[in-house]
């Protein structure tokens, strides 16, 4: 998904395995909330099977951000068998409802 003129966000992940800790560096970028609609289009613009969007994907992380996009994705994952994984430190909201 791209938005022209507009920066994407990034997360970096520091793990220590010796200390069994982990720091996460975000910079939101100015591009805004993917949505499950965006992933959507991006399935479908991928031949509606979402078979170029999970090429060569090992394993699906999520950091609760961008949640409607996010769950999408983790349902199109767990259906390909593909694991995952999420980080769940902070309150996101709607993510955590039933």
């Amino acid at each position: 998904v791209a938005a022209p003129n507009s920066t994407t966000s990034i997360t970096t992940v520091i793990a220590s395995e010796s200390e069994h800790t982990r720091a996460c560096l975000h910079a939101p970028g100015s591009c805004g909330e993917l949505t499950a609609r965006e992933v959507e289009e991006a399935v479908a613009a991928s031949g509606g099977d979402g078979d170029d969007l999970f090429r060569d994907v090992i394993w699906f992380h999520s950091d609760s951000r961008h949640g409607e996009a996010a769950l999408r994705l983790a349902e199109e994952a767990r259906r390909r068998g593909v694991p995952i994984s999420v980080d769940v430190e902070k309150d996101r909201g709607d993510l955590m409802e039933p």
